[in-house]
C-alpha cells in the first residue's frame, strides 16, 4: 500500500506542478526495450565480490512518465520489467550444506531466472537543453523503487523436475519477498522531432538481499553473509513529448528571438 501511495503522490506532482501555467505541458511519455543482466554482488562494507553464476542478459521492456519543471530539472515515475538469468555448470555454492534446499552438492547444471517487476520514482538532470535536432543530450538521474521478486532455481538439462527453491513460484508462491532498489541512470537523449526524443541508458540498480541469483551467500562457518547485489538494464528507448511549450528548447527560442541576443546564453543579462 505505502509504495502505491508513494508513486500516486509522484504522479501528482509530476502532472499538476506548479513550475509552470499549464500543468500539463512539457510531458514525456516513454517506452524502452530493456535488455537485463546481474552484474555482481559484494558484502557490505566492500569486502568482497561475489559471482557463483555465468550471469547472462534477459529482454525487458520499461515504460516512464515525466515532467520537466525547468531546463536541467526533470522529475518522473515509471516501471521496468527486468528478466535475469545465468548457470553454473559445475555448481558450487557457498550455500550448500548450510541452506534446507542445498544440503547436498548439485551433481549436474543448474540454471536460475529471476523476473523483476519494479516500479521507481526518480529525479533527472539534463546538461544541456534540446539544442538542434539530432544533437546528443546527456542527463544523469537517480531514483527509488522496489523490487517483488519472482525467481526460481532449476536443473538445466531437467527443468520439467521442478524448482530447487524460488519465491513466488510453483510450490513457492507464497513465499514472497520484496525490497527496496536504489538507481543511477546516465543517458543520453536525441531530438529527432518537435514531438519525439530517442534515449539510451544505461540503469544501474542496487538492492540490499542477496537473491538476484537465487542463491544466498554463506560464509565458511555457515553463517549468512550480508550482501548488497547489482544489476543493470541497458535501454533503449522512444519518448513522446505531449504539449510541449517549447520554454526549454534552444530551437523554439531561437525562432523566437531571431536576430537578437538569446537570453537562454548563460552570460546574457536583460537590460
Amino acid at each position: 500500500m505505502k509504495y502505491r501511495l508513494t508513486i500516486y503522490l509522484l504522479l501528482s506532482l509530476v502532472l499538476n506542478g506548479r513550475a509552470q501555467s499549464d500543468p500539463v505541458s512539457d510531458i514525456r511519455i516513454t517506452g524502452e526495450f530493456v535488455v537485463s543482466q546481474m552484474m555482481t554482488e559484494f558484502q557490505k562494507g566492500f569486502a568482497g565480490s561475489v559471482n557463483e553464476f555465468d550471469n547472462q542478459p534477459g529482454i525487458g521492456f520499461g515504460l516512464e512518465i515525466s515532467k520537466q519543471f525547468t531546463k536541467n530539472w526533470e522529475v518522473g515515475a515509471g516501471f521496468t520489467l527486468s528478466t535475469l538469468n545465468g548457470e553454473a555448470t559445475s555448481p558450487e555454492f557457498s550455500a550448500t550444506g548450510f541452506h534446507s534446499s542445498m544440503m547436498e552438492p548439485f551433481a549436474e547444471p543448474v540454471v536460475y531466472k529471476s523476473q523483476l517487476f519494479s516500479p521507481k520514482i526518480y529525479v533527472q538532470y539534463n546538461f544541456v537543453l534540446r539544442s538542434h535536432y539530432n544533437i546528443t543530450n546527456p542527463f544523469i538521474r537517480a531514483g527509488v523503487g522496489y523490487v517483488p521478486y519472482r525467481s526460481q532455481l532449476r536443473y538445466r538439462d531437467n527443468w520439467h523436475s521442478g524448482v530447487i527453491f524460488g519465491k513466488g513460484v510453483e510450490e513457492y508462491e507464497n513465499n514472497k519477498m520484496s525490497t527496496a532498489v536504489y538507481t543511477i541512470t546516465p543517458g543520453i537523449r536525441t531530438k529527432i522531432s518537435k514531438h519525439v526524443e530517442l534515449l539510451a541508458a544505461v540503469n544501474l540498480n542496487i538492492v540490499n538481499y542477496d537473491f538476484l541469483d537465487v542463491v544466498h551467500n554463506y560464509s565458511a562457518e555457515g553463517e549468512r553473509l550480508q550482501m548488497i547485489g547489482v544489476y543493470a538494464d541497458f535501454m533503449i528507448g522512444v519518448s513522446f513529448l505531449l504539449n510541449d511549450s517549447g520554454r526549454f528548447d534552444k530551437i523554439t527560442q531561437k525562432k523566437h528571438r531571431k536576430g537578437k541576443i538569446r537570453d537562454f546564453l548563460p552570460f546574457y543579462k536583460q537590460r
